[in-house]
């Protein structure tokens, strides 16, 4: 999978610092990335390197407050909820 990215451990721990701190305040999150994270929304072909570790953060220090994660990268677009309620929206790319 050389086109695809991750997120890597800075942003890795930028994240869960981030999402606790909304769970704390009892706020909703909805995360905007390039890559997608879940492969039920996507392919095992485009999501991010460690979608797995995202997933992780999102589900266990999310504790239910991270609801959205829209992406982009599969270009046909789509969209699933994995099995914690969370909703993965691929945006579709147009072509002109």
């Amino acid at each position: 999978m050389p086109f695809n990215g991750g997120v890597g451990a800075r942003q890795l721990r930028w994240l869960k610092r981030e999402v606790v701190a909304a769970r704390e305040r009892n706020d909703r999150v909805i995360v905007l990335c390039h890559c997608p994270a879940w492969a039920g929304a996507s392919s095992h072909r485009t999501r991010m390197y460690d979608g797995d570790e995202v997933m992780k953060v999102l589900h266990e220090d999310g504790m239910g407050r991270v609801v959205a994660f829209f992406a982009g990268h599969m270009h046909r677009g789509g969209y699933g909820a994995d099995t914690e309620g969370l909703h993965h929206v691929r945006l579709r790319a147009w072509t002109l």
